[in-house]
């Protein structure tokens, strides 16, 4: 009988490997897979809870944690305190819809920087063939990193926690192929450090051209990663506001919540209110002014990036 899968071959020049993959950590249910990533030239140690975490020069170490409040102290970040979040919804179910490829299932973990360095997520096409390849686009962008600009389906994050948005790791190359029972082609990604996107990138697309601004500074950087998600600035609209409030009021109140149980509550809450918002956003829309159109679409965008992150700093640690 011929199998129902079928091979998507990578629609890129192919890459030497960089690192070896670490072993995967065990870990209860319900927590959550990290990778603790030290990218410097030296070794580094990160506490977590109470245990400190060794990190020799560009390596890392998986780290499960569990949803609720926990404490990390770094060099870069000092002595801080963050809340990790569930799991959404039922797993299972996630990856049969997906087909098992879907590397982001149900915003799971990602990836600790506690030296707040700068990382590239890249996608890249895979396909049967170019005219599959075709019909799948992903998103371009410039970047600006360590004096050079780079262009293509590339994104640059430097948070504490970089919610997991890829699939293959910062110590894995991408695949040459994948297999498939559902799609003739697919989007997937790889997060990169600086060094290693630098030379993946110039492999692959030649010489970046220098940037055209400066980098930013450190210690800007440092707060602007520690600080809580910006509150979302009011609708010139009072009926639009009256509309957004409770959403907003709910993200709000989801970025403190340590209880997984609570967690677990607002989660199901904000499916039903972004339901809820969009339904009455179709009300009011003719309305609005181009500003207040413009800004529902950035609210939508925020509350779902803001409930969306892995982790939280809420403060440091006492």
């Amino acid at each position: 009988m011929t199998s129902a899968f079928q091979t998507l071959s990578r629609r890129c020049m192919t890459v030497s490997a960089l690192l070896v993959l670490a072993a995967c950590s065990g870990g209860s249910g319900t927590d959550l897979p990290f990778y603790l990533d030290n990218p410097t030239d030296q070794p580094l140690t990160v506490r977590i809870d109470g245990k400190d975490h060794v990190l020799a020069a560009h390596s890392g170490a998986d780290v499960a944690l569990e949803p609720g409040k926990h404490a990390l102290s770094a060099p870069a970040v000092g002595d801080i305190e963050f809340i990790v979040y569930k799991r959404w919804g039922d797993q299972s179910a996630l990856e049969e819809f997906f087909d098992g490829n879907d590397y982001n299932k149900s915003r799971r973990g990602g990836l600790i920087n506690p030296t707040l360095a700068d990382y590239v997520i890249v996608r890249e096409i895979y396909a049967v063939d170019d005219k599959a390849a075709s019909h799948v686009k992903p998103g371009q962008r410039k970047i600006e990193l360590n004096g050079m600009r780079y262009q293509g389906a590339i994104e640059i994050v430097n948070g504490l926690f970089i919610g997991k948005d890829w699939k293959y790791g910062v110590h894995e190359d991408f695949a040459e192929s994948e297999t498939s029972s559902t799609q003739q082609s697919n989007i997937f990604a790889k997060i990169f450090t600086a060094a290693d996107f630098d030379r993946y990138y110039r492999q692959n697309y030649g010489t970046p051209e220098p940037a055209k601004t400066a980098p930013q500074d450190p210690e800007a950087r440092k707060a602007r990663a520690l600080a809580p998600p910006a509150p979302f600035p009011d609708f010139d609209s009072p009926d639009m506001q009256k509309v957004a409030q409770p959403l907003r009021d709910l993200v709000t109140r989801y970025q403190t919540a340590a209880d997984p149980a609570a967690q677990a509550d607002i989660q199901k809450e904000y499916t039903a209110q972004m339901q809820g918002i969009v339904t009455e956003y179709m009300k009011v829309a003719n309305k609005l002014s181009e500003k207040d159109r413009q800004k529902y679409n950035d609210f939508i965008v925020w509350t779902g990036a803001t409930i969306g992150k892995p982790a939280l700093v809420i403060g440091t640690a006492k």
